[in-house]
């Protein structure tokens, strides 16, 4: 119901138990918000993709393992973005070779766009 991300993202913070907000935007990246505003950005890791059924489900997977492990922002971003191009690169949802080993791999080598 608001007319730019801006204002959503600030309505969204009107709740009181929030403390990120991961947008989410396919090919395109990603951006995490905190209360204080943008906290950093995602771009992706290219794959030559079969399907994408499931990759947002595989970032917020491994964004969220990341976050448990103690990792910041920017790594815990790296770990999903790494996960969901993992989970593109295989047809079915969740048919990816996702593993810690495989996602750390991506990062170290992986090229962001």
């Amino acid at each position: 119901g608001k007319d730019n991300i801006e204002d959503a993202v600030k309505a969204a913070f009107e709740n009181e138990k929030l403390e990120l907000l991961v947008l989410k935007n396919g090919s395109k990246g990603s951006q995490i918000y905190n209360r204080e505003g943008l906290a950093e950005t995602m771009g992706v890791y290219k794959v030559e993709q079969q399907d994408a059924t499931g990759a947002g489900d595989s970032f917020d997977a491994a964004f969220i393992c990341g976050l448990a492990q103690g990792k910041s922002l920017k790594e815990a971003a790296q770990m999903g973005a790494a996960a969901g191009a993992l989970n593109a690169a295989a047809f079915g949802p969740m048919e990816g070779k996702i593993s810690e080993e495989n996602i750390q791999k991506m990062i170290q080598t992986g090229g962001l766009s």
